[in-house]
């Protein structure tokens, strides 16, 4: 699986996001809540949730206090496919399938079925290793089993040498799954063939249904035909009342619109009219608004004028000043820098002379660390380490086996044989023996053939009891011999041995390590070669040290450093003393010029007016207006007067309500003939015949498809049935896959550590149970938050590099490494980088700073 954009809206705190995910590594960075473990469950809900839910998951990621639809889009890859999923929960519930590459290439799903379809998709995935390939914020940090990735197992088995999917050489679980998956989903729910076949089962019982519905209802539909005859009959009597109750009404509406029409027109030349006063009014108020803004324009002009000469006076002797006082400090500067350099090059010289002592003294140190490490690697590569609990549990199942073959012997039937005439052979089970007179008995714990040779042959076989005891005595044979060999050991005496040994190196080993704490006195190696390296730099290049007396070098300039101190503060001083001088003159001139055009433009505008109409005229024209607005206010008065006689606004709306309930009589009456035109064709064309054969042969029909399923569901059963059993046999052969899984761990892990003597402990469910170092084996439940988180991150790409690229899906890190110092941070992002075969990995983080050595990434800010 390859994910290769994802889109989320209105989905928590998201508003609106877009990220595209490239091949190799993408870094996703963004503040804490910029919505970076959101968008990875915006995607677990787009596979998981119908647009049509609403359950409590779908409704809590809806945004606080909006009444909007959370909505996620991705493009990836899942098998041969390359889809765009499209879902929109809540409000307009949606969902969009779309399959761009492929064998389905081109085609679509909407609804549920596009639902169906990608699920039944996502369940041909192995969905174990895509849960198993995340590491997120605020998770606990345990190992998951892997032991049911099919992706992983069969990459292990590859490592392990076994044949796997070859056209002349096919497992046989295999084969009998691909029969099962014909059938069934990968979670073994009923798939897509025996759902079609039911779905064609359920469709012909539907069509027989809807057959027999149809004779029914042929009965329904003539009844309705009648109903309908006499609804025409009566809705044409009510139409012929309602015009006969419309004709007195016309001749009185004639004379009311008319009236209508009058108080229309002087409606409007009132409006008119008012809107001439309106404007003589604003003439008016403009021009007096003019007059004002001229004389207020000219005293705020005067008043700037006299304050800006005032400014020119003050400023001009501020700057004969400050000319004096640059030119003092540019020579106390000069001064100040001749001591300051002589002071740095004693200071240079009397440094170098201690660093020459550190760096002797950081060698000798190294030297005798790098002594002490080398026997402490010698140490460490010998050491086999041995659990304490896998050596009393194999000495215990050494006892119970001995008491075991002692009580089946004791308690087993005997078989006594004597030669009665001197010796006789006989072969017992192929194996010739001598008789003699002494009794020759033999424990029957298995199946035992004594022959006669030429004579005779007998088998004596043990009682059931006896059986069932010697099937668990091989049982703990067997499971001793696996202990044995997965400690590589040959005896329990010689893993008792290594153990005592490897006891005796961790108590040599210790001790070694301590020495060499002590020798460092709490630093690490790697920071003393930092400072030696760093010393060695820095004295090499100090060149141009020279010896100087460095106390009254630095009192002769620390005196001169006062001086010039002194000097640029009163300067600095003066200089913004003048500068505020500047600002206020300047913010005076351009104040007088602003107001010289505001003044222009107000006495501009006043004359302009005035050339237009003078004041007289305006007060004229304010005059005639009124009056005029007086006149036609009355003559609209006559006019309502004259409705009101004409029966008003209560004769006009009876009049109109009266055809609007004719035209709907009209319009029903037509709807109800066109029905019945409509149902009588319909009827006419139906016949029992039709009817009744479509009924016969959706009933063959229904027979045939319920046999096919029932055939389905036999195959498909006994296939399940087969291939369960074939899994039980093959866990017994799941031991197989730990080594190669526990190679692909530890060789990232001596990698990322650089510690030779890094390994694991991987129980039969592929989960790691402990960490090796330095001898030190350490539960992984009891290791450090982020030595935890570190190992994880390990684990997912060892798992990663081990599939194939077909099964492969991307790696996820929320927010990781934050408990890391910055030497396993370092190491782990270089781990991360370097295993370029775990394929797409995906890192969201709120820190990528963390990650500034992954220089191939490409990155993306939320």
């Amino acid at each position: 699986m390859r994910l290769e954009s994802l889109t989320a809206r209105n989905f928590r705190g998201i508003d609106s996001q877009d990220v595209t995910f490239g091949d190799g590594i993408t870094i996703v960075s963004g503040f804490n809540e910029a919505g970076k473990t959101s968008l990875i469950e915006a995607f677990d809900h787009l596979i998981e949730h119908k647009a049509t839910s609403n359950n409590g998951k779908v409704r809590s990621v809806q945004p606080v206090g909006k009444d909007v639809g959370p909505e996620v889009e991705a493009v990836f890859t899942v098998g041969p496919h390359k889809v765009r999923y499209f879902k929109r929960w809540l409000k307009s519930k949606t969902t969009e399938l779309t399959f761009l590459e492929g064998p389905r290439r081109g085609q679509s799903e909407t609804g549920d079925a596009a639902h169906n379809v990608l699920t039944d998709l996502w369940e041909g995935m192995d969905t174990t290793l895509w849960k198993a390939s995340r590491l997120m914020q605020a998770t606990a940090l345990e190992v998951s089993p892997l032991s049911s990735s099919s992706s992983l197992q069969k990459a292990l088995s590859v490592q392990a040498g076994e044949v796997i999917d070859d056209t002349s050489s096919t497992p046989v679980l295999t084969r009998v799954s691909e029969i099962v998956d014909e059938f069934y989903t990968k979670g073994r729910a009923e798939g897509k063939l025996l759902k079609d076949a039911r779905k064609r089962v359920q469709e012909a019982q539907n069509d027989v249904t809807d057959s027999t519905s149809a004779l029914e209802a042929l009965e329904a539909d003539i009844a309705a035909l009648t109903a309908l005859e006499e609804e025409i009959n009566q809705r044409t009597g009510d139409l012929k009342l309602e015009h006969e109750r419309l004709a007195p009404l016309e001749e009185q509406v004639t004379v009311a619109h008319a009236a209508k029409a009058t108080i229309k027109e002087s409606e409007k030349t009132v409006a008119s009219a008012q809107k001439d006063v309106d404007s003589a009014q604003a003439a008016l108020d403009a021009r007096s608004l003019l007059i004002a803004s001229a004389k207020e324009a000219e005293d705020e002009l005067a008043a700037l004028k006299e304050k800006r000469n005032s400014a020119r006076e003050d400023a001009a002797p501020l700057e004969k000043e400050i000319s004096d006082l640059a030119a003092r400090a540019k020579e106390e500067r000069e001064k100040h820098k001749v001591v300051s350099d002589l002071l740095a090059q004693a200071n240079r010289f009397d440094r170098s002379k201690r660093a020459r002592e550190d760096i002797k003294a950081m060698e000798a140190l190294l030297t005798k660390y790098e002594a002490l490490t080398s026997e402490i690697a010698q140490v460490t590569a010998g050491l086999s380490p041995i659990d304490p609990k896998t050596v009393e549990k194999v000495t215990d199942l050494e006892r119970e086996i001995e008491i075991a073959e002692t009580v089946a012997k004791a308690g087993a039937a005997q078989i006594s044989m004597v030669a009665l005439a001197g010796d006789r052979h006989v072969l017992l089970d192929g194996e010739d023996i001598s008789l003699g007179e002494s009794p020759h008995n033999i424990p029957v714990l298995t199946d035992v053939t004594v022959e006669v040779p030429g004579e005779l042959r007998f088998t004596v076989s043990p009682h059931a009891t006896s059986a069932e005891a010697l099937s668990r005595l091989e049982a703990q044979r067997d499971e001793l011999k696996y202990l044995l060999a997965d400690n590589g050991a040959e005896s329990v005496k010689a893993l008792r041995s290594a153990r005592v040994f490897f006891e005796e190196q961790e108590r040599k080993l210790a001790a070694l390590k301590e020495s060499r704490t002590d020798l460092l006195d709490g630093k690490s190696a790697d920071d003393i070669r930092d400072d030696l390296a760093t010393q060695k730099t820095w004295v090499a290049e100090q060149g141009d040290a020279k010896e100087g007396d460095i106390d009254a070098l630095t009192a002769q300039e620390k005196e001169l450093s006062g001086q010039v101190s002194d000097t640029e503060a009163v300067l600095s001083a003066k200089k913004a003393e003048a500068e505020t001088a500047r600002n206020q003159l300047a913010t005076l001139e351009g104040r007088v010029e602003n107001q010289r055009g505001t003044h222009s433009r107000a006495v501009t505008a006043l004359a302009e007016a005035r050339e237009r109409n003078s004041d007289e005229e305006l007060d004229k024209t304010l005059a005639s207006a009124s009056k005029a607005l007086d006149q036609h206010i009355a003559g609209l008065n006559a006019a309502k007067e004259k409705l009101e006689e004409s029966g008003g606004d209560a004769l006009l709306e009876d009049h109109e309500s009266t055809l609007k309930h004719i035209a709907g009589l009209e319009q029903r009456l037509d709807e109800v003939r066109r029905q019945y035109g409509q149902d009588k064709a319909v009827l006419d064309s139906k016949n029992t015949v039709g009817i009744q054969q479509k009924l016969d042969a959706s009933t063959s029909e229904m027979q045939r498809a319920e046999q096919e399923l029932e055939s389905l569901l036999s195959r498909a059963e006994s296939a399940k049935l087969l291939e369960e059993v074939l899994i039980r046999h093959q866990q017994a052969a799941h031991r197989k896959y730990i080594a190669p899984f526990r190679h692909a761990l530890e060789e990232l892990g001596r990698a990322t550590y650089q510690n030779p003597t890094f390994g694991v402990d991987i129980d039969e469910e592929l989960a790691v149970t402990h960490r090796i170092m330095d001898g030190v084996l350490i539960p992984f439940d009891q290791l450090s938050t982020g030595a935890k988180e570190q190992l994880s991150i390990l684990i997912k790409l060892a798992t990663a590099q081990l599939v194939s690229d077909e099964d492969a899906v991307p790696v996820m890190f929320d927010d990781t490494l934050g408990y890391s110092d910055r030497r396993r941070l370092h190491r782990v992002v270089s781990a991360i980088e370097n295993n370029t075969s775990a394929g797409q990995v995906i890192i969201f983080t709120a820190n990528d700073d963390r990650f500034a050595g992954l220089t191939n990434a490409t990155h993306i800010r939320l």
